[in-house]
């Protein structure tokens, strides 16, 4: 691909994850648990919503093509999931220069 993929969630989402996970009675034992949005993103998707000029970069070679968490268990065991799209986030909030 051209651009990467990378999950992004709004930082309330995590909060809230956060605190469902601290007063869990169930879980805490070890428990890992992914946190995102379960979506992948590209870097050129943004920059197009948001309506700014794209440069391409090469890419290094420590960079993974996507990263995208799997929330199955955040919803099995936390009830939780996102609930912020970010890109519309960012569109509704982003300043224009």
């Amino acid at each position: 691909p051209r651009s990467f993929a990378r999950d992004f969630v709004y930082v309330r989402d995590v909060v809230d994850s956060f605190i469902r996970a601290a007063q869990s009675t169930t879980i805490g034992l070890g428990e890992v648990i992914n946190i995102g949005s379960g979506t992948a993103t590209t870097m050129e998707e943004i920059a197009r919503d948001l309506g700014g000029s794209i440069t391409w970069i090469s890419r290094r070679h420590y960079e993974v093509e996507i990263h995208q968490a799997s929330i199955q268990k955040a919803r099995q065991l936390l009830g939780w999931q996102s609930t912020t799209k970010v890109l519309e986030w960012l569109k509704s909030n982003s300043v224009r220069q």
